[in-house]
């Protein structure tokens, strides 16, 4: 769900759920900027290592910075994961609990359908 999507949908929401929300797609945004990042420090790599005289220095270099790259990848697609992991759980807290109410709502008919009627006979016999 993009932002713009979750702030314009009917239904209301609470300041946390936005924040929640503007906080999910931001650490997208951070994880499509490392993929940016990694293809830019690929195309270097590729040149530094067709320029240089010693090719084992550059080979040890881009190891050094993959292996960095990769941790902090990991490291953003568990933030990613914790994220949306939070929203799902919201999401599901708020449908039980609209189900609850739901449940409740037409429990609450079902005992208004059995009284009206025993109300109305007894205020004839009165």
């Amino acid at each position: 769900m993009k932002e713009e999507e979750f702030n314009s949908s009917p239904k209301k929401y609470t300041e946390a759920e936005a924040d929640d929300a503007t906080k999910f797609n931001s650490s997208l945004q951070e994880l499509k900027d490392l993929c940016s990042q990694l293809h830019h420090a690929a195309d270097y790599s590729e040149k530094a290592f067709v320029k240089a005289n010693d090719k084992r220095d550059v080979v040890e270099n881009t190891k050094e910075y993959l292996c960095g790259a990769v941790v902090t990848v990991v490291d953003h697609l568990g933030n990613v994961s914790s994220k949306l992991e939070c929203r799902i759980s919201t999401i599901d807290t708020a449908s039980e609990t609209e189900l609850r109410i739901d449940g409740l709502t037409q429990v609450r008919s079902s005992y208004y359908k059995l009284i009206t009627p025993l109300f109305s006979t007894s205020e004839q016999i009165r």
